[in-house]
């Protein structure tokens, strides 16, 4: 019985270790995936910056450059407006799998909104209002209306994808890169699926952008602007309390 307690107590000690080294690999290749993203971009710019340099020298030495630096300017801003738009993008994906971690086998139920079942509709417009504070209409039909129209060949991370599937005709979806989209799906519930399977790549009828990388940025933009003033007033009320200790101590 002993050997048993113990053999069990081992097999849960290494299930445990194997998830932490699962979660610990994920992390890692997703801080080196970032860092090699920002490399790229730093080392572009420095390139970028430096041709600029020695053009704005040549023109006040009066040599004819061999640079346009209107050129390079404009090239070194969209360079840095394709930076901020990666990162927007891997910002997003990593919210929509937050949710999904959260919501994975949960049932599909046609108009449910809740851990006890959900459907695709539901499933995008709580994720959407959840993740990034924006409402979206209840019903699939009035989803479908919303935002932008893109071609399939356009897509992002947090574009929602529209199928002529599932019980009332019409499905949704959110798409996270590589043809893959998290929805409720009727027979398994809230799920991953390929768009290049057979069944979805034959129902596909279009994908709406309602997420604009300007909003996405706006709303990272005022979480930090938030932790700050949260950081600040934690900082104030320790300095209160130590300026309150000092008194105590000095009477």
């Amino acid at each position: 019985m002993a050997t048993l307690r113990s053999s069990t107590l081992s097999s849960e000690k290494n299930l445990s270790d194997t998830k932490s080294s699962k979660f610990n690999l994920i992390q890692s290749l997703k801080t080196r995936h970032v860092k090699k993203i920002y490399e790229l971009h730093k080392s572009n710019i420095c390139k970028m910056t430096s041709m600029l340099l020695i053009s704005t020298l040549l023109v006040a030495c009066n040599s004819k450059p061999t640079i346009d630096s209107q050129a390079l300017a404009q090239s070194l801003k969209s360079s840095q407006a394709e930076f901020e738009k990666m990162v927007n993008s891997l910002d997003t994906r990593e919210k929509i799998m937050n949710q999904y971690a959260t919501w994975k086998g949960v049932r599909y139920r046609l108009g449910g909104s809740s851990k006890k079942g959900i459907d695709c509709s539901g499933f995008v417009q709580l994720t959407f209002k959840e993740q990034f504070g924006v409402t979206l209409p209840r019903s699939t039909r009035e989803q479908q209306k919303i935002g932008e129209k893109i071609a399939k060949t356009a897509l992002i991370h947090g574009d929602i994808v529209v199928f002529n599937a599932g019980s009332t005709g019409r499905h949704v979806g959110i798409y996270i890169g590589n043809d893959k989209f998290v929805h409720a799906s009727t027979s398994i519930g809230v799920t991953i699926s390929d768009m290049n399977d057979r069944y979805w790549k034959n129902r596909f009828n279009e994908a709406r952008r309602v997420l604009k990388p300007t909003s996405i940025a706006a709303l990272s933009s005022d979480k930090q602007n938030k932790k700050s003033v949260n950081e600040n007033l934690f900082k104030e009320s320790n300095s209160k309390q130590t300026t309150n200790k000092s008194k105590n101590k000095n009477s």
